[in-house]
């Protein structure tokens, strides 16, 4: 992406699907660049955001594995509701120390 903007000054949707050889993929990056305020004059800002979005990714799915176990744990009854909760509630703590740290 840094190369592109270098390249042509522009995220330039249109021109990233002219001059892209894998047409798939990229149509598939352009979808997902929708989603992103993108301000294409400053690529700093853009290139936090991107980073911020992933590790809000990452940290996401930590717990989301995290609650995944818990639940079946509790389906499988190795554990109570309530402890369900509490454990819960330390995944979510520890995400927030865990992934802070990684700013």
């Amino acid at each position: 992406m840094k190369a592109f903007y270098e390249k042509y000054k522009t995220f330039n949707t249109v021109l990233m699907h002219q001059v892209c050889k894998d047409k798939y993929q990229i149509m598939k990056y352009i979808e997902w660049l929708l989603d992103v305020p993108v301000m294409s004059f400053d690529f700093e800002k853009y290139q936090d955001e991107l980073i911020r979005q992933y590790n809000q990714n990452k940290k996401d799915k930590w717990l989301i594995d995290k609650i995944y176990d818990l639940a079946n744990n509790l389906y499988v009854g190795n554990i109570s509701i309530e402890e369900f909760k509490n454990e819960v509630q330390k995944a979510e703590e520890n995400a927030i120390i865990i992934f802070k740290e990684e700013e």
